[in-house]
């Protein structure tokens, strides 16, 4: 996976070469003009491909990105920040943090740049419901929706748009990642699984499979295990491409040809985790739904997939996708009630 480049201090913002992640990201280097401080606070700033991926405070150590979740630390940095930039603005603040569903049960959206200080104290992340986030530091308490377009600072329409372009963009760069041989664990026939959890149904899981040596499964034997290491992104030599229909805001349709790697490889990039579970299999074919689901940002991509036994078994060929793009977790089981009919 491609490193993160993280420019603090010494950065100049990108010029107007540069691509942004989204639309939000460009107005706020357009009001930065090149700025590594603001209001004498530090900035992050960071890049992958020639793309601008975030701006925002620099809050958070690699340590508490990750434990936080990228999208979570990002959507904190961002939003703090975006609030004190000269942007045209139709609301108040007060109007702003009231539409967006944001409480402080103490603290305020200001007292967030006390993180900025290199030793801010603990820093927690809960859950208090299903569509809900605490963020606690020691200035303060933060209570914000659990909203994919909240979190990463796009409207679903521009999620649509920017979709097909960053999964085709995708692509592995290193190798699988090798597991510990004490985690995996032996079944009857001689696999190994490294055992994950269930999503929504017990039959959709994340569990992925490994030969007596710690090789991920690839056989036609193993046809459900393959598939689940396909879609997790362990075998990155696949030719296999999928032909995605993707259904859109607003109920519209468009169409994509990209490898299956990456669609795994931009699921990775994006902390997605993978769930696969057999639908339905005949001597020609297998259907599979696949889900990859991002935590920290409360959405969901929603695959339904058909390719026949032959593609499975030579790695090759096409697989027809009904993508859903970023459903939001608490929508998630209407969806599956129109997938059974």
């Amino acid at each position: 996976m491609t490193v993160m480049l993280a420019l603090f201090l010494s950065c100049k913002l990108p010029g107007g070469n540069r691509a942004y992640r989204s639309d939000r990201l460009e107005r706020m280097a357009s009001a930065l003009d090149g700025a590594t401080s603001w209001n004498g606070f530090p900035l992050r700033i960071e890049e992958k491909d020639g793309t601008v991926e975030h701006i925002g405070y620099r809050f958070f150590s690699s340590e508490e990105t990750l434990a936080l979740g990228r999208d979570v630390s990002r959507f904190l940095e961002r939003y703090a920040l975006e609030a004190d930039l000269p942007l045209e603005k139709e609301k108040s603040l007060e109007t702003q943090l009231l539409e967006d569903g944001i409480l402080f049960r103490s603290g305020s959206l200001s007292s967030l740049k006390s993180l900025c200080k290199e030793e801010h104290g603990d820093i927690t992340l809960q859950s208090v419901t299903e569509r809900r986030h605490l963020f606690s530091w020691s200035a303060g308490e933060m209570v914000f929706p659990a909203d994919v377009e909240l979190i990463l600072g796009r409207s679903q329409t521009e999620n649509d748009r920017r979709l097909p372009s960053e999964i085709a963009s995708s692509a592995f760069e290193d190798q699988a990642p090798v597991p510990a041989m004490e985690d995996l664990t032996p079944r009857e026939d001689g696999l190994l699984v490294l055992p994950g959890d269930f999503y929504y149904l017990e039959s959709l899981s994340s569990d992925t499979y490994y030969d007596g040596s710690g090789i991920p499964v690839n056989s036609l034997l193993y046809e459900s295990e393959t598939l689940s290491n396909l879609f997790a992104g362990l075998i990155r030599d696949s030719a296999i491409e999928l032909e995605i229909r993707m259904r859109v805001y607003g109920l519209k349709t468009q169409t994509l040809r990209v490898p299956l790697t990456s669609m795994a490889a931009y699921a990775l990039e994006n902390d997605c985790r993978s769930y696969v579970g057999i639908i339905a299999r005949n001597k020609e074919e297998v259907e599979l739904l696949v889900v990859y689901r991002n935590v920290s940002a409360s959405y969901n991509h929603i695959l339904r997939v058909q390719l026949s036994h032959e593609c499975v078994g030579e790695g090759k060929g096409k697989a027809s996708v009904r993508l859903t793009p970023f459903v939001p977790t608490h929508s998630v089981q209407y969806l599956f009630e129109e997938l059974k009919k």
